[in-house]
């Protein structure tokens, strides 16, 4: 049996060997896609370039009733024209077509 002395040696040696090879991960920004040729994600750039409604609509999370998202539904409207910051999906909202398949589906 590992005494309780033992146990926190060999618990810092891991910490330590942690710390050190998170040490040598990449620090890149993010990027918007996958493209090698992309500029870095910048939030304050991203910002500045929207407008005070697109602003306004980035501030509200909405939910709706059903899952109709073509064109002509409501929340398409919201997204396309007022820029709303998300949408929360419920299932009590039937936003699912399939409850009992939905796992299966997102994978």
């Amino acid at each position: 049996m590992m005494s309780i002395r033992n146990y926190r040696i060999q618990s810092l040696h891991i910490f330590f060997i942690l710390i050190f090879l998170l040490a040598f991960l990449p620090s890149q920004p993010a990027l918007a896609n996958d493209n090698p040729g992309a500029k870095p994600l910048n939030i304050e750039y991203q910002l500045s370039n929207l407008s005070p409604e697109e602003k306004i609509g980035q501030l509200f999370l909405i939910t709706f009733n059903g899952n109709d998202t073509s064109e002509i539904s409501s929340i398409y409207e919201l997204i396309v024209n007022y820029h709303i910051g998300g949408v929360v999906l419920e299932r009590d909202n039937d936003n699912f077509h399939n409850w009992d398949s939905l796992a299966l589906d997102c994978w």
